[in-house]
């Protein structure tokens, strides 16, 4: 009989740790966020590595937030690779597709590389988000880029549209 228990007490043991291992981990969205902001700081000061660390270190603990996403955008755009920079930028779009900051973001990224029209896009998506507190920012974008088309007129009607939303 103590055999049999011992055997038993083994066995569940076995079934706690296994189910232990093949969990998934939860997000973890306020560290996420901590290492978003320590890793665009370091950015700020040209510490790339420690950036790089912080941020791949917030898309691990939370690697569904368009937020941490669009910071890993960010930061290969200032690195250079335009291509996995846009592919970030995407991502963010597509998991939180009416989010006003990061199709501003996408646009501002579009318009420093001369898609114009195509940022203005974005731009006009980010303004369409009510709870997106930027509007006025995302119009004076649209009409700073309108400028380099250059669209005199259509700079003009959203540099006026960022003023009444200010």
């Amino acid at each position: 009989m103590k055999s049999f228990v011992n055997l038993l007490v083994l066995v569940l043991l076995i079934i706690l740790l296994t189910a232990c291992t093949t969990m998934t981990k939860k997000p973890n969205a306020e560290a996420a966020n901590y290492n978003v902001q320590l890793g665009l700081a370091y950015l700020k000061h040209d510490d790339v590595e420690r950036a790089k660390s912080k941020l791949l270190l917030a898309l691990r603990e939370n690697p569904n937030d368009p937020i941490n996403l669009d910071a890993m955008g960010y930061f290969f755009e200032l690195t250079h690779d335009l291509k996995t920079a846009e592919k970030y930028y995407l991502h963010a779009i597509k998991i939180m597709p009416s989010m006003g900051a990061v199709h501003n973001n996408y646009g501002t990224y579009l318009c420093r590389h001369g898609h114009y029209r195509n940022a203005i896009k974005h731009f006009l998506l980010a303004t369409k988000d009510i709870n997106y507190l930027h509007a006025a920012a995302a119009y004076k974008n649209a009409g700073l880029c309108a400028l380099k088309i250059p669209d005199m007129k259509l700079a003009h009607k959203y540099l006026q549209k960022s003023v009444q939303h200010n």
